[in-house]
């Protein structure tokens, strides 16, 4: 076997030394917790620390004690232990007498990785935790993550990295994207990957170079050269044409059973090869609703996502709700509107913040300051005054000329900008008429909606029926009875079910 190299994690790695405690209680970036976890990632074995003391200096007695041999005759994976020196390492490598040790902070105080050959008899003595055995060449392997490999010649995919139980076959020439290097038992590196592991053997993979396919989504791209889209990702069957220039929305990579990269778009699979796509930046343009857009410049509204025939023109400043975007043949994204279609693109539009207006029916609404209710939704002609503080059931939202939303009422239109009315909370009141009401406390009937004259009281526990739902000059719901107008607050009334027993 040969030297592994710095495997101690970035995590630890990268504190000062002492800076924590790592995983089996040893300081960070001392000789200690480099071994360990040397012995925990390649030897499978874990210290375990409580309630021995784990210094340096008795890792040799302490294993002893523990059962494991302690002796003088080093062997792949073993402990090298000086006791006066206060000293751990790992051995990676036997040569006659000399022996290749990998270690953490000597020389003191570095809290470094070093690597250095020493005579076998240097220590006090070998620890044989959990030895590796015969030595591996590992230049023969991949100990470090490759990213992809190709199979040279068939192979199997295998459960564990010690091989033990067969999972799949891979036959030769597929690209496999790997995940990690991992150790067997016996000090052998395999390949982890989503299918299993795969041997790191360089007589049976090697690394495949995929800088020219797209590995990860690249949202869009443009097509460099005419081509078809697939069925599948196994290219096996041609769907529709798709010529040079068009953009492409990708939903996503997959990969064919050989382990080539494939886009998956909304019409078939598409080659991830950069030779038949580039990377197409859509940061011009509005590819998701932008909700609200106002006109940069004046343009028009088109029938259809091409642009082939133009409709009604379009005034700079004009805002426009926006129902979705939908796509040309050619890819470019459009924004669909109730009145057609208008380009996505950010030079001729900006999206319009409208979080300060009611886009959508708010219900029931009180005015925030004094106002008119008006004649249309361009607000050119004024009708009635609207008092600050009066409630106003809203029927629904309609938009002006130039794209402002107003509040649609029964008489009239009002702004929809929240400098003027806010929401109202209605949930106390009946707003639709309940049928039959229970008086929930003392009460009394009056003459009007604006309850300016009382009529007879009505006592608690009367049960009434509800001819209709009428609002006062100020907004608040009231209950029209047989006998006059009551509060519709559910403080004073409850729904009363009429049920007749038979």
């Amino acid at each position: 076997m040969a030297k592994i190299g710095d495997d101690y994690p970035a995590k630890w790695k990268n504190l000062p030394l002492d800076g924590a405690i790592d995983s089996w209680g040893m300081y960070t970036r001392e000789c200690t917790s480099f071994v360990a976890n040397r012995l925990s990632i390649v030897n499978k074995f874990n210290i375990t620390r409580p309630p021995s003391n784990w210094n340096a200096n008795v890792w040799g007695n302490n294993a002893q004690s523990m059962g494991y041999k302690v002796d003088k005759n080093p062997t792949i994976g073993s402990v090298a232990w000086w006791n006066a020196k206060f000293h751990v390492a790992w051995v990676a490598e036997i040569s006659g007498s000399n022996v290749l040790i990998e270690e953490y902070n000597n020389p003191a105080g570095s809290g470094n990785y070093a690597t250095r050959w020493i005579d076998k008899n240097a220590v006090d003595g070998y620890i044989h935790f959990k030895d590796l055995g015969p030595q591996i060449d590992l230049s023969k392997y991949f100990t470090n993550n490759p990213g992809f490999v190709k199979t040279i010649t068939d192979c199997s995919y295998y459960t564990n990295a010690d091989f033990t139980t067969k999972k799949a076959d891979v036959p030769k020439g597929t690209i496999v994207k790997v995940n990690d290097v991992q150790y067997s038992k016996a000090g052998y590196p395999r390949l982890k990957t989503d299918q299993g592991y795969l041997t790191a053997n360089k007589s049976y993979v090697q690394q495949q170079n995929m800088n020219n396919y797209f590995l990860s989504n690249p949202n869009f791209v443009k097509i460099i050269t005419d081509d078809f889209y697939y069925t599948s990702a196994e290219f096996t069957t041609k769907r529709a044409p798709i010529k040079k220039g068009v953009i492409v929305k990708v939903l996503g990579i997959e990969f064919s059973k050989f382990g080539y990269p494939r886009l998956k778009c909304e019409k078939g699979y598409l080659s991830a090869n950069k030779i038949y796509a580039q990377q197409q930046d859509m940061s011009n343009y509005f590819t998701s609703n932008p909700g609200f857009i106002k006109m940069i410049t004046s343009d028009f509204y088109y029938t259809s996502t091409d642009f082939s025939v133009q409709k009604e023109p379009i005034a700079k400043g004009v805002m426009v709700k926006v129902l979705g975007i939908e796509f040309s043949d050619w890819g470019y994204p459009r924004l669909k509107c109730e009145k057609g279609y208008l380009s996505a693109n950010k030079i001729y539009v900006q999206q319009q913040d409208m979080s300060n207006y009611f886009t959508s029916n708010p219900g029931f609404i009180k005015m925030i300051t004094s106002d008119f209710y008006y004649t249309s939704t361009d607000f050119s002609v004024q009708k009635e005054p609207i008092a600050k503080g009066m409630m106003v059931k809203v029927l629904g939202i309609e938009f002006s000329d130039w794209g402002y939303p107003r509040l649609k009422c029964e008489k009239g239109y009002l702004s929809a900008n929240k400098i003027y009315v806010q929401q109202q909370d209605m949930s106390n009141y009946f707003t639709s008429n309940p049928g039959f009401v229970k008086i929930i406390t003392d009460d009394f009937y009056y003459t009007s909606t604006d309850f300016s004259t009382r009529l007879e009281p009505i006592t608690k526990g009367t049960v009434v029926e509800v001819l209709d739902i009428e609002f006062s000059d100020w907004g608040y719901p009231r209950l029209k009875c047989e006998k006059g107008f009551l509060s519709a607050n559910k403080i004073y009334v409850e729904k009363f079910e009429n049920t007749t027993e038979k």
